[in-house]
C-alpha cells in the first residue's frame, strides 16, 4: 500500500466552451502541471471538480483516463462518493480497476443515517474493495459529523484507514489525530498548522 502523505491536489474538471463536454486534452495538462508543480498526489473526480454535478460516464472517465495518465507517478485517490451504499459500491469497484492507490467517500447523505448507518455505509464499501478508503467529513454539506468516536469504530475496520476532515474545528483535528489512522485535513486556512 502507498502511504497517503503530503499535499493532493482536489483536481478541477475542464470543459470545452459548450460547457457540456470535458475538455480531455486540458485534464490530462491540469494532471501534468500539478505533478510538475511537485504536489505528492491528486484526488481525481474531487469536489472541487464539480464531482456531484457529473454524470456517471463524465465520473468514469475522469478517473480511468486520470489515473491511466497518472500512471504511478504520484499516488491517486479517486472521489467514489454516491447518495446510496450499492452506488457508492459500484463506484468503489470502478476506480480500484482503473488502478488508483485510494478512495475517498463521503458518509450517506440528503437523508443522513445515524451512526449505525454510517458504519454499515462504509464497512460495506471497505468489504468490497482491498484498497485504503478516505473517510470523507463534511458535516455542513452531509449533515453527519464523524466524531473521534466514531472515526475510532470505522478504523477499526479493515481498508478504512485514513478520514480527511474538513469540518474546519482544529481541535477537531488534533482529536483525530490521536485517534489515530491516516488524517488529513479539507480545510485550506488549517494547511499550515496541519502539514506541521
Amino acid at each position: 500500500m502507498t502511504p497517503l502523505r503530503g499535499i493532493f491536489a482536489a483536481m478541477c474538471t475542464p470543459f470545452d466552451e459548450t460547457g457540456e463536454h470535458i475538455n480531455e486534452p486540458a485534464y490530462l495538462a491540469h494532471i501534468d502541471r500539478m505533478i510538475d508543480a511537485g504536489l505528492h498526489g491528486l484526488v481525481l473526480c474531487s469536489g472541487t471538480g464539480e464531482y456531484a454535478y457529473l454524470r456517471p460516464e463524465e465520473k468514469r472517465l475522469l478517473i480511468e483516463t486520470g489515473a491511466r495518465h497518472v500512471d504511478g507517478r504520484v499516488p491517486t485517490i479517486a472521489q467514489t462518493t454516491a447518495l446510496s451504499t450499492a452506488e457508492a459500491v459500484e463506484l468503489a469497484k470502478h476506480a480500484q480497476g482503473c488502478g488508483v492507490d485510494a478512495l475517498m467517500v463521503m458518509p450517506p447523505y440528503l437523508e443522513a443515517p445515524g451512526e449505525r448507518g454510517v458504519l454499515y455505509h462504509y464497512e460495506t464499501i471497505a468489504r468490497a474493495v482491498a484498497i485504503p478508503v478516505v473517510m470523507y467529513n463534511v458535516p455542513t454539506q452531509t449533515g453527519v459529523d464523524i466524531t473521534p468516536d466514531l472515526y475510532r469504530k470505522l478504523i477499526a475496520i479493515e481498508h478504512l484507514d485514513y478520514i480527511k476532515d474538513s469540518s474546519g474545528n482544529f481541535p477537531r483535528l488534533q482529536q483525530l489525530i490521536q485517534v489515530g489512522g491516516g488524517v488529513m485535513s479539507g480545510v485550506d486556512p488549517l494547511a499550515p498548522w496541519a502539514l506541521m
